[in-house]
């Protein structure tokens, strides 16, 4: 997964790229793809990564996906996994004081698009920094099991 924010007050924009970990995909209800929940953590990531730059902001999040744009409006889903992933996006949010305007960006005018797969040197060529993804400690603990903090 990747993202790239575009901060009106820094001089450049920031990008990363993440590869979900299987133990990560693991965890989460059995599905034919995951996708949906790769999508939703691009946005956790991006909170916990870009906090600096987002916190008391006003931020317009764009997401390509139409379930992850309607779940995170929504701020619930019928599965519970998405659920436990919306409640760390909303906690960060809330954490963070920042005020979120999520709305859709087609996929061919995604700016993340690359990122997302992995590619970042037209970023780079553009004069973009990279950053190093951070993961929420509410993911990573529930990842790491129970009775660990």
């Amino acid at each position: 997964m990747g993202c790239v924010i575009f901060p009106r007050f820094a001089a450049r924009p920031v990008q990363f790229f993440e590869v979900v970990p299987q133990t990560v995909i693991d965890k989460w209800l059995p599905r034919v793809t995951q996708i949906c929940m790769i999508e939703l953590l691009a946005p956790v990531l991006a909170l916990e990564t870009f906090q600096d730059y987002v916190r008391g902001k006003n931020v317009l999040l764009l997401v390509d996906a139409e379930a992850v744009e309607g779940a995170l409006v929504k701020g619930y889903s019928s599965k519970e996994d998405l659920c436990e992933l919306l409640g760390v996006f909303w906690d960060l949010a809330l954490a963070l004081r920042c005020a979120i305007y999520i709305d859709r960006v087609p996929t061919d005018a995604n700016c993340s698009d690359k990122a997302s797969r992995g590619d970042l040197e037209l970023g780079r060529q553009l004069g973009w920094l990279t950053a190093q993804a951070c993961w929420p400690k509410q993911v990573v603990c529930d990842l790491a099991g129970p009775g660990t903090a």
